[in-house]
């Protein structure tokens, strides 16, 4: 379908005014870059998906999806082994995985009384054990507001912080001035010790008043 055809249709004027309903900033931009598909059965598909999703809205007193922050760009690592993640990137996985459990809920209850085949299959698609496994260890040191928890493990670390940055700070200024006392310009510098001997501008080794 050409896009002179679409705007006479208002598609892209219906399509922005649909958006605002997004409660994500992906979802947002998913949606407003969606085309209109000319394959019936996908037609069929999605409005099958937006009836049981309004049945669902209806059936239910507040709407299940909630909000979360960008996760798409630390996603991949996040799955990594070993992987670190900013407390700010933590707690915008921990709101996702909140939503995607809701939102499975909500579909698995609704299943008992209504007709939600087109969404049950969608849901059974999200690897809601591993998100909620993720959700369960996020939530163990930050609260349903993003802040650290007061732990005891949390505490000892950020006591440890100062130390051992002051630890490593003067390993490296003592390796650094190791490393200036065994060039040969600063050992020129240095006074000749009361045992040794000075000749011709150089420094002497100490006599150890033994003979090898």
């Amino acid at each position: 379908m050409h896009k002179k055809t679409l705007e006479e249709l208002a598609f892209y004027q219906i399509r922005d005014e649909a958006a605002a309903f997004c409660v994500s900033e992906e979802g947002l931009f998913a949606f407003q870059h969606r085309e209109p598909s000319v394959n019936p059965e996908e037609i069929e598909r999605l409005k099958s998906y937006s009836r049981e999703w309004t049945a669902i809205l209806h059936g239910t007193k507040s709407n299940p999806l909630s909000s979360w922050q960008p996760i798409y760009s630390f996603l991949k690592l996040a799955q990594a082994d070993g992987a670190t993640l900013e407390q700010e990137q933590c707690y915008a996985l921990f709101l996702f995985c909140e939503s995607a459990k809701k939102v499975c809920d909500a579909v698995a209850t609704a299943s008992l009384s209504m007709e939600v085949k087109g969404l049950e299959e969608v849901t059974s698609k999200i690897p809601l054990a591993e998100l909620m496994q993720a959700d369960f260890k996020i939530s163990r040191v930050l609260d349903k507001n993003g802040q650290l928890k007061d732990l005891p493990e949390l505490r000892a670390i950020k006591n440890c912080k100062p130390a051992r940055r002051n630890c490593s700070r003067t390993q490296k200024i003592h390796q650094r001035f190791k490393s200036r006392l065994r060039s040969g310009i600063y050992r020129a510098c240095l006074p000749c010790r009361q045992t040794g001997s000075c000749r011709k501008g150089r420094s002497a080794e100490p006599h150890s008043g033994h003979s090898a």
